[in-house]
């Protein structure tokens, strides 16, 4: 398990800023991502509005993500379907 440092977390809040969707996964065998960790980790990603995949594989993650940009989805659409898999 690892954790971004604050560099990304500023990087991730300038994405978002600009509406693109930036999401958390793992490719751990088995295990949700979940913002945790403060100083650099998932709280702060979070904070600066990163989605969390939760329970999604990566794969599976970013198929789900190209269909629903694919299909003119927003980001909060996007949040709002991540969500169920929290």
């Amino acid at each position: 398990i690892g954790n971004a440092n604050r560099g990304v977390a500023n990087i991730v809040e300038g994405l978002v800023e600009q509406g693109v969707p930036v999401v958390v996964t793992s490719r751990c065998g088995a295990g949700p991502t979940r913002p945790v960790y403060g100083n650099g980790g998932g709280r702060d990603l979070e904070s600066r509005g990163a989605i969390f995949a939760g329970y999604l594989p990566t794969s599976k993650a970013r198929l789900l993500l190209a269909l629903l940009l694919g299909n003119g989805y927003s980001i909060d659409d996007v949040r709002q379907w991540f969500s169920l898999f929290q």
